[in-house]
């Protein structure tokens, strides 16, 4: 993923075309917002392990492992450490230190056959965010089993840090792009570079449309006020394969996110 501002509007008037470049440029620039991109430490790379994906969560012993009411336990999907975060500038106003986990019904209990997205909302049980605060004791957990059924099987462990980047709206969320606009999906798609793109903050990288209209039942005011919380890609390496190369995304509205109303977070599957 692209690093500066002046490496994006290079990147984008290459792909503008010619007749609405200057028109659009200055524009697309205002748009462009700062995150994190999640990866695998390099070999011998001595970082701050920010996130990991699957394994067992450390969470309070009295803690309710979430569930989907009439559907069953969900699936632990990453645990993010808020401390471990590198400084810099986004629209993420995330504590300063605690872990938020992040959960979902991932079809291991009935084949696939519920899907959690926004166009539901009564599917919405099915993804949870839990917020455990630092100093808080924590215990390893494991999903509770349910009888009749397999046991939830967790997910490869693996661990990740976190690189500040640039990212640009492959949809239009505003409502302000032209009719014809598919070349700025190509080049979100070109700054977003290879995946899998696990994300934290900035824009998402959707595979159907903007996912910010998604949870806002396609009202373009109501979607300004969403932003992207996390991403989680396909990632064949941590067993992690959503659809035909889809991703799950959660997001949360500007101001639950200052309040730390994590419960308010909404959840989104493409694929």
């Amino acid at each position: 993923m692209t690093a500066t501002v002046d490496e994006c509007v290079e990147t984008a008037r290459e792909y503008l075309p010619v007749e609405v470049v200057e028109q659009w440029v200055e524009q697309w620039k205002g748009l462009l917002r700062r995150g994190y991109r999640l990866r695998p430490l390099g070999p011998g790379e001595e970082t701050a392990v920010v996130c990991r994906l699957g394994g067992n969560p450390r969470m309070p012993e009295d803690q309710p492992w979430p569930q989907w009411p009439g559907h069953g336990p969900l699936t632990f999907i990453a645990a993010l450490d808020c401390a471990a975060l590198p400084p810099g500038e986004t629209d993420l106003v995330l504590p300063d230190a605690g872990t938020l986990l992040f959960f979902f019904f991932d079809g291991q209990l009935d084949d696939g056959y519920e899907v959690v997205t926004a166009a539901d909302e009564s599917s919405q049980s099915g993804a949870r965010l839990i917020y455990v605060p630092q100093g808080v004791p924590v215990v390893e957990r494991t999903a509770p089993v349910v009888e009749g059924v397999n046991q939830i099987r967790p997910r490869t462990e693996q661990a990740l840090t976190a690189d500040q980047v640039i990212t640009a709206p492959a949809y239009d969320a505003s409502g302000g792009y032209p009719d014809d606009a598919s070349f700025f999906t190509d080049l979100a798609l070109d700054l977003g570079g290879p995946g899998p793109h696990h994300l934290l903050g900035g824009w998402a990288l959707p595979i159907q449309d903007a996912v910010e209209l998604e949870v806002a039942r396609y009202d373009h005011a109501q979607a300004r006020e969403w932003l992207l919380l996390a991403q989680i890609d396909t990632d064949e390496r941590a067993g992690m394969v959503w659809g035909d190369g889809g991703a799950r995304y959660w997001l949360i509205r500007r101001q639950d996110l200052i309040d730390r109303r994590f419960d308010r977070a909404r959840f989104t599957s493409q694929s």
